[in-house]
């Protein structure tokens, strides 16, 4: 099965995001924390549409008149699960809107993409906006 180098992968991801909604001319700093780690394609794919959705939300939603803000993606490995946290210091999440029954096409791809890897996810709202998602590194299955 083959892997990516998943920092590598992050960090592209987020300078093509910080492009896309011109982060260059703002003071929206997107930030990575993730050690050498390597995922398999089943798994690290996945975790890239969750980053890239999370992320898209906290530039679009999350700094709304904001002077400046940051938006952090770390992958941290515990044993062996994983924690990824994908994480804003904006306006924070609204209290009345539960992330697993919104409208949000966005939100409702990222719950599936979390049940797709066999994940839970966790919303905290104390400073800004944290979504943690746990998970194991998924094992391909091939059938002879």
């Amino acid at each position: 099965m083959a892997t990516i180098d998943f920092a590598d992968y992050t960090r592209n991801l987020l300078d093509f995001l910080s492009k896309s909604y011109f982060m260059e001319s703002k003071s929206i700093k997107l930030n990575s924390k993730i050690g050498n780690v390597y995922l398999g394609m089943d798994t690290a794919m996945p975790l890239g549409m969750i980053i890239n959705e999370l992320v898209s939300n906290s530039l679009k939603h999350g700094f709304q008149n904001a002077v400046e803000g940051n938006v952090n993606v770390t992958l941290e490995l515990n044993g062996n699960e994983f924690t990824l946290e994908v994480s804003d210091d904006g306006i924070g999440f609204p209290e009345n809107v539960d992330f697993r029954k919104t409208t949000s096409l966005g939100l409702q791809l990222v719950t599936t993409l979390v049940d797709q890897i066999n994940g839970t996810i966790e919303l905290e709202r104390t400073r800004g906006t944290s979504f943690k998602i746990h998970f194991k590194e998924l094992k391909c299955k091939v059938k002879v």
